[in-house]
């Protein structure tokens, strides 16, 4: 057992072991226990099959009120398993943790003599599915329910930009097809467990049908409207965003609002009055337009004196992709705001990279701490669905246990969990790819090799490079469909990079090579193409500075200390 994922695990004895009493139910190994006391309905009695004999293992759960949520205490004895939750879902990890000890012997099951006492640094650990461009496909999000309750997540924020309803039709009502499948993610994400939230973005549209007057009694009918047709599918978790937009208020609009903070903590204030007529227990998170940045601003002071105080407020770091949130920056942001944070984590996300970048990398540079300032830690992933599963992995991780989390040991865990083999053979190409905006890996190391014109250093890691991508390609997985073109830029990549080494490429050529859009991590070959001296400023500017995007490798300390 990987005792690093667990907050605290004492072995009493390596070496002790004890039989349960198994019985394997299709594929799946699960212990057959007595039940001494009542347990949630959530148990299938197709795994497990509660008997009496004398030499049955004996579980017992007891519920306490101060145990944090979603924690457990799971004492292993030679007779006897207990297990002390607050709450269902800390019971269910509980379950899931002990079935994981178990380990096949000769005699039967094994089980190690041991104590675990878990706890999750932040309340409300999810995806939060925010990005643009093509949502995910409702397969894809069926599956990342058992991603979630594979890796105790606890909440699914539905928040997809690119979805009319949800943004730029806002209040119109959803047609029967997705609102059905909307309605099955959210019956798997209730069997399991997990929150499901519902957002709504009226403020993106300025003009016409579809823009939202602050001062239109009508324009709030239609959002509460909307709402209903969620309500009345059980749904009782919402989200108002007013990220993105252009939060200018009309000359009309200020002669009661003043500015756009007052607005917009009106509208969030309306809507959360509503749920609370609707719904007994609620729960309700909105966006400020203002949502990175660190610290003190006027909208955030007016949200701050105006916004309701249950309402919880998404916050994203210093920047849309914080390369790092210290102790300092949720300190001072939770004090701006006033009200609980909920972290918008944009990473993996890429997509404003328009498609040129994917990023296989563990999350980095957050404060161990954020949980004493905000109680929830949200992914925003990539569109590429498999990809985003190794990044979503690491960021898991790091919001169930903060303060032990290590990144590198979570980033081998989340590959080995692709598949053993993509772990292996992957890793030359996965080196490629790592830089990102919270880790550049070993960009710096690599760019010295072309400084130093070390090109037989170049060709050796572009040897290692191909033979890599070449491996994976042979790999029949999900998330090779995902990168088939990175991959294949890669072997094309490795052919360019020799050419402009032996100076054997024409400018005809390098066009066609750079008409691919897809970038590995690495930009040691923009400095091989430019000091090749094939392309003019402005060709080099257009085809390789603009479509690798603009210079998001800050330097973090120019930016935080030398003010």
């Amino acid at each position: 057992m990987d005792k690093s994922i667990y907050r605290n695990v004492y072995s009493l004895s390596s070496k002790s072991k004890f039989l349960g009493k198994i019985k394997v139910f299709a594929s799946s190994r699960w212990i057959t226990f007595e039940m001494f006391s009542k347990l949630t309905s959530f148990f299938d009695k197709d795994k497990f099959e509660f008997i009496n004999e004398e030499d049955s293992l004996k579980l017992s759960v007891d519920f306490d009120s101060n145990i944090k949520t979603d924690g457990f205490i799971l004492d292993v004895r030679q007779k006897a398993i207990s297990i002390q939750v607050s709450d269902n879902r800390g019971l269910l990890y509980a379950i899931d943790t002990l079935n994981n000890l178990a380990k096949k012997s000769d005699e039967g099951f094994e089980i190690p003599i041991i104590l675990i006492e878990d706890e999750p640094s932040f309340t409300h650990r999810g995806i939060i599915e925010g990005f643009y461009g093509t949502p995910w496909s409702f397969e894809e999000r069926i599956d990342m329910i058992d991603f979630m309750r594979h890796n105790r997540l606890n909440t699914y924020i539905y928040a997809p930009k690119t979805d009319e309803y949800h943004r730029a039709k806002w209040c119109d009502l959803y047609p029967e097809d997705l609102l059905t499948e909307i309605t099955l993610v959210f019956d798997k994400a209730k069997e399991n467990h997990i929150d499901f939230f519902y957002t709504i973005s009226p403020g993106y549209i300025k003009e016409g049908e579809y823009a939202f007057d602050y001062l239109n009694e009508l324009d709030f009918q239609r959002l509460f409207r909307k709402l209903d047709q969620f309500i009345d599918l059980g749904i009782t978790s919402y989200g108002l965003l007013l990220d993105d937009i252009d939060y200018q208020l009309t000359d009309k609009q200020k002669t009661i609002f003043s500015r756009p903070g007052i607005a917009h903590a009106y509208i969030c204030n309306r809507m959360n009055e509503y749920l609370k007529e609707k719904i007994k227990n609620y729960q309700m998170v909105m966006c400020p337009t203002e949502y990175h940045q660190i610290g003190e601003s006027r909208y955030r002071q007016d949200l701050k004196e105006n916004l309701d105080k249950n309402i919880k407020v998404f916050f994203t770091g210093d920047n849309v992709c914080a390369e790092a949130i210290t102790k300092s920056d949720i300190e001072m942001t939770r004090k701006a705001f006033g009200n609980d944070l909920f972290i918008w984590d944009n990473f993996p996300v890429s997509d404003f990279t328009y498609g040129v970048r994917e990023y296989l990398a563990p999350i980095r540079n957050r404060y161990s701490k954020i949980s004493d300032y905000a109680s929830g830690y949200f992914i925003n992933p990539s569109l590429h669905y498999h990809i985003s599963k190794i990044g979503m992995q690491t960021m898991a991780e790091y919001a169930w246990n903060s303060e032990g989390y290590n990144p590198d040991n979570a980033f081998e865990r989340a590959l080995r969990e692709i598949d053993e083999v993509f772990y292996k053979e992957g890793k030359n190409f996965v080196e490629f790819v790592y830089p990102s905006v919270v880790s550049y890996g070993k960009l710096h190391e690599y760019n010295q090799l072309v400084i130093k014109k070390d090109y037989q250093s170049i060709i050796k890691l572009y040897d290692g490079l191909k033979k890599s991508a070449e491996e994976l390609l042979d790999l029949n997985l999900k998330i090779i469909e995902e990168l088939e073109p990175w991959l294949k830029h890669a072997i094309a990549e490795d052919e360019m990079v020799r050419k402009l080494i032996h100076g054997n490429v024409s400018k005809e050529e390098l066009l066609i090579y750079l008409q691919d859009k897809h970038f590995l991590g690495m930009d040691l070959i923009d400095k091989l193409i430019c000091e090749s001296k094939l392309l003019s400023d402005k060709e080099y500017q257009d085809l390789v500075t603009k479509r690798r995007g603009v210079q998001w490798y800050r330097v973090f300390e120019e930016k935080r200390w030398k003010k």
